[in-house]
């Protein structure tokens, strides 16, 4: 117990928060685009940290560089951009969505542009069975670089592609497997 004391503390200044950027190059639903939304904002409470802008007028995007409909992309990115894109990819109940990389932050590979892709045929079904919400947070996860840079750091064994499918895939990253483990 304490009594009259007093405790101040100072922080290096302002926190500012990690920032996904969404853009719809298609919207669906306005119910559909909010669980976009959601998930992102979910995302940005996981992800405490902003990482540096990057001034994009440097080096420019052209369009359609990551997927038809981008824009000219030559303005500041605080911290990841993500077109949302919705269209028919191979039908009902097959491929719900996919990700895609489109750049990476110099050095440290960090993603900076990507693109989400939901399948048109199947987002009734996901909204309708409740299951959208966890198939945007896998998505976005993706772009967010889970899965899909760490083979670019030599982190992840036997990649499951096409050309290499049934072989035994994993994310082999000693610390994180440490901290997986100590998590119980």
């Amino acid at each position: 117990e304490f009594s009259g004391v007093r405790m101040e503390a100072t922080t290096g200044g302002p926190i500012v928060p990690f920032d996904i950027e969404l853009v719809f190059l298609d919207n669906g639903t306005a119910s559909q685009d909010a669980a976009v939304r959601a998930a992102a904002a979910r995302w940005m409470t996981i992800i405490t940290t902003d990482i540096a802008d990057i001034d994009m007028s440097i080096q420019p995007v052209e369009a359609d560089a990551c997927v038809d409909g981008q824009p000219l992309v030559n303005d500041i990115i605080d911290d990841i951009r993500i077109y949302i894109v919705i269209e028919e990819i191979d039908g009902h109940e097959k491929t719900v969505a996919f990700a895609s990389l489109c750049v990476t932050r110099g050095l440290s590979k960090l993603p900076l542009m990507a693109t989400i892709t939901f399948d048109a045929k199947d987002l009734p079904a996901l909204e309708e069975s409740g299951d959208i919400g966890a198939v945007i947070i896998h998505e976005l996860g993706h772009v967010l670089g889970i899965g899909t840079v760490w083979d670019l750091f030599g982190l992840l064994q036997n990649p499951s592609v096409p050309s290499n499918a049934g072989v035994d895939t994993h994310f082999d990253g000693p610390l994180a497997i440490v901290a997986f483990d100590d998590a119980g």
